[in-house]
C-alpha cells in the first residue's frame, strides 16, 4: 500500500496513514481508524459509522472528501495495490506464522510505516532478525500459555456441566420413583 504517496496527496497530514490488512486507516496515536477504507469494497467509513458528520476537525473532513474523490475516480486502487518506493530504506524484521519477514522503511520505530504501509509498532518490528526471532518466541510462548489456560478452563467448565447433568438426572430419577401411577 502506498501510504506515503497517499499522505502527500493529503497535504502531508499529521494523521497516521497505515495498512491494517483489510482496510486503509487514517488515525492518530489514540484512535488508529478515525477514517477507514475497506480495501476490497472501497467502503469509506468513520470510527463512529455516521460518515463525514462524525468528524470534528476541518482537516479530517478534508481528508474524508479527498478519499471520497480518490475512490470515485478509481485512483485509490493503485494506492492500495502497490507498495511505496523508499529511496534509502532500512531493513526491518517482523515475525508471522513462524517465519521472519524482511520489510523496508524510511527509519525505525513508531509511527513509521513499512514499504507496504504497515505501522511499525515497537513490539512487532525490529532492527535485526535475531530480535524478531526472540520477540516471536516470547509471543508464541505466551500464546501457548494462554491457550493452555483457556483449555483448562474449558475442561473445568465441561466437568461442571457433566456434574450438573448427572445431578439433574439423579434428582429426576428420584422424583420418578415418587410419582404415583395413573
Amino acid at each position: 500500500m502506498q501510504t506515503r504517496k497517499l499522505k502527500r496527496f493529503l497535504n502531508d497530514t499529521k494523521y497516521i496513514i497505515s495498512n491494517c490488512g483489510d482496510y486503509l486507516a487514517v488515525g492518530s496515536g489514540y484512535i488508529h481508524n478515525i477514517i477507514s477504507v475497506d480495501v476490497k469494497t472501497l467502503d469509506l467509513k468513520t470510527s463512529g459509522n455516521r460518515g463525514r458528520d462524525d468528524l470534528a476537525y476541518d482537516e479530517l473532513k478534508q481528508i474524508y472528501d479527498k478519499l471520497r474523490e480518490l475512490i470515485d475516480n478509481g485512483a485509490i486502487k493503485e494506492i492500495i495495490e502497490q507498495d511505496d518506493v523508499i529511496e534509502s530504506p532500512v531493513s526491518v524484521y517482523t515475525y508471522d506464522n513462524g517465519r521472519i519477514i524482511t520489510k523496508y522503511a524510511e527509519k525505525y520505530g513508531w509511527p513509521n510505516v513499512t514499504h507496504d504501509g504497515f505501522l511499525m509498532y515497537e513490539n512487532q518490528y525490529f532492527k535485526t532478525p535475531h530480535e524478531a526471532v526472540e520477540a516471536g518466541m516470547e509471543n508464541y510462548k505466551a500464546s501457548i500459555e494462554l491457550w493452555e489456560r483457556s483449555r483448562l478452563n474449558v475442561l473445568d467448565n465441561l466437568q461442571k456441566i457433566d456434574d450438573g447433568i448427572a445431578e439433574s438426572k439423579k434428582y429426576l430419577n428420584e422424583l420418578l420413583t415418587l410419582k404415583p401411577e395413573t
